[in-house]
């Protein structure tokens, strides 16, 4: 799970106020018992019904429903995009030598760095 923050992070950042989205396909959610991705079946939608959601725990294949009003105990996952657009078009994402690096401000801005892309980009928001 390169692409998103850890459960840690998650909830770090819901706690600075990172918008918490209603569950959509593919979406990874944070819970007391691991994550979890949000799934749907041969191009349906999401949604089983309007308080329903099919979804996997990460890891495994075994698909069940979910309540949606459960995932208000849960905390959304965000990816570095979802993180990039929260913080803003003076942030960009780079890089180099085995780190990514989220920056503020090209020239002489602050750098936040970490092996995965969203961690990085978590550092920049919980900074902000």
């Amino acid at each position: 799970m390169d692409n998103y923050t850890t459960a840690e992070t998650a909830w770090k950042l819901k706690e600075k106020g990172f918008p918490q989205p209603e569950p959509q396909k593919g979406q990874i959610w944070h819970g007391k018992e691991g994550a979890y991705q949000v799934m749907a079946f041969q191009g349906e939608n999401s949604f089983v019904n309007e308080s329903t959601v099919y979804c996997h725990r990460v890891g495994s294949t075994q698909v069940f429903d979910m309540p949606l009003n459960l995932f208000e105990k849960f905390v959304y996952a965000p990816t570095p995009a979802d993180i990039l657009k929260e913080l803003g078009k003076d942030y960009n994402l780079s890089f180099f030598e085995g780190l990514f690096y989220c920056v503020w401000d090209n020239l002489m801005g602050e750098a936040y760095s970490h092996e995965n892309p969203a961690e990085a980009c978590a550092l920049a928001y919980m900074d902000k």
